[in-house]
């Protein structure tokens, strides 16, 4: 399933989808975008609402809700990891 999601080229959409389906995870476009820009952002940590609204800019239609829940099944599957910083935000990068 090929999305078109501006701030990633092909090959990390395509690693997106790779790592979906890796992790038994159905492909849908929103988890494409999301877990996209989680791989371009590299070392970076980024907040749900920060991904939230690069997902946005993208033209995805992705609700909070979906969001969250894509981020949580990421984390359950070894994906990615969370940190939690000051004010009470949780941010989120790969997993090592």
């Amino acid at each position: 399933m090929a999305t078109r999601v501006s701030a990633s080229d092909a090959a990390v959409e395509l690693r997106a989808e790779q790592l979906l389906r890796d992790v038994r995870l159905r492909v849908t476009r929103p988890r494409v975008a999301v877990l996209a820009h989680v791989l371009e952002a590299g070392d970076e940590h980024l907040s749900a609402d920060e991904l939230l609204e690069r997902v946005e800019r993208d033209d995805v239609d992705a609700h909070r809700a979906t969001v969250y829940r894509t981020l949580e099944g990421l984390t359950a599957a070894g994906v990615l990891s969370h940190v939690h910083l000051d004010r009470g935000l949780t941010a989120y990068h790969l997993a090592p």
